[in-house]
């Protein structure tokens, strides 16, 4: 009876969704195949992809007072969120909120990136929250193989150096020449193709021999892997299947930007290329696809800004799968330059108060047609879009 009423008082659109509701969460049970890979060394059980209808608190209507709310696995537009505010404005806060809202609704695992401070890593509540293991890196590793199955086949150890590659080019501040380009992916290609659990160490070595071996003079890319290795920025202790398969927050504050940067690439890549080895995600008769994972990014401008490829690729490409992307920044004017198909994949644009000045951006978010004064906005209140309008919301 409880769930009933529970089921009841979320239904957004009153009889009609409630009768939605029991048909797709209380009466679909899950398929033994349809299990979210979990570490082999929790206790607890892994969590059943049940597909069904996901919908997120977004707060009240400013002009009609009615509950507004969202529903992140709809048809026909992506699960992924841009949150946007100035500093204080709230939209970290807004983040949270719907990550800690989809945690208990799917108890998905939920990969949360602080890419500026360490202040997400020093909230224990949000870890319990979360059921997250929290990693301040560098003073602790990211515990991944960040290059596995590049030793599957030839094919996978060059697409695996070249995404290497790509990641160090982005990461460093002045990126790689035309002629460093070709030297790394050379270099890398037999250790990806022969080796598995690769550390960072290892990288710099193979690419020191393959310079004295070629008689090339030393440079700023294996300057830079040096100064990177000074740090412990990753180690390959788990598969791929046993660290996505559990929550965790991963906080960057301790790390110095370069070293922030490919670590944080090299993720992207590692959770791209995991993602692709999946079945797709379960749907239900209603096409709610289930959630096999929240990857969330706090502080995103700097990432939006490199415009890496990984990130681009979480963000297009993975719907299908179950991954739901969540990003909050500073303002609209952070995706600007990003393709039409990326700004596609924003199911939901969320923002706080801000000087945002890019209006292509703005009028391709949030469907305006004339200009939107955001620094007017008060605090707590954000506009967003629901149902195709723009609409103005008490957050907080």
């Amino acid at each position: 009876m409880q769930l009933l009423n529970e089921d009841w008082e979320a239904a957004p659109n009153g009889y009609a969704d409630f009768v939605e509701t029991l048909i797709t969460r209380r009466a679909v049970l899950p398929d033994d195949g349809d299990t979210l890979p979990t570490d082999a060394d929790q206790t607890t059980t892994p969590q059943s992809m049940t597909a069904k209808p996901l919908w997120l608190d977004l707060g009240t209507n400013r002009e009609t007072n009615a509950p507004a709310r969202w529903l992140l696995n709809g048809r026909g537009y992506s699960p992924n969120v841009a949150i946007m505010g100035q500093a204080g404005s709230g939209k970290t806060r807004m983040m949270l909120k719907l990550l800690a809202q989809l945690r208990e609704q799917t108890g998905a695992p939920v990969l949360l990136i602080d890419a500026g401070k360490d202040e997400l890593a020093d909230r224990p509540e949000l870890a319990r929250d979360l059921g997250a293991e929290v990693i301040k890196v560098p003073k602790a590793p990211i515990p991944l193989d960040m290059f596995a199955g590049s030793d599957a086949s030839l094919e996978s150890a060059r697409d695996v150096a070249m995404d290497f590659c790509a990641s160090l080019d982005k990461a460093l501040k002045d990126g790689l020449t035309d002629n460093q380009k070709p030297r790394v992916v050379e270099a890398l290609k037999p250790l990806l193709a022969q080796r598995q659990r690769i550390p960072l160490a290892d990288i710099q070595k193979t690419l020191e021999q393959h310079y004295e071996d070629n008689g090339i003079k030393e440079d700023r890319v294996l300057s830079s892997l040096r100064m990177m290795n000074q740090y412990s920025l990753f180690s390959p202790e788990l598969t791929p299947v046993e660290f996505f398969g559990k929550s965790r927050i991963l906080a960057f504050g301790g790390a110095p930007d370069e070293s922030r940067r490919l670590a944080l690439f090299l993720l992207f890549d590692a959770l791209h290329r995991y993602l692709q080895t999946l079945p797709e995600a379960p749907m239900d008769a209603k096409f709610h696809r289930a959630v096999r994972l929240a990857f969330a990014i706090d502080e995103a401008k700097p990432l939006l800004a490199a415009k890496h490829d990984g990130l681009s690729k979480l963000v297009r490409l993975h719907r299908s799968h179950g991954l739901a992307v969540f990003m909050a920044s500073q303002s609209p004017d952070d995706y600007e330059g990003q393709s039409d198909d990326y700004m596609e994949q924003i199911g939901l644009p969320i923002c706080f108060k801000t000087n945002a000045t890019s209006t292509a951006v703005l009028n391709n978010m949030f469907k305006a047609r004339k200009g939107l004064n955001f620094s007017a906005l008060e605090p707590g209140v954000c506009l967003t879009v629901l149902d195709g309008a723009a609409n103005r919301v008490i957050a907080f």
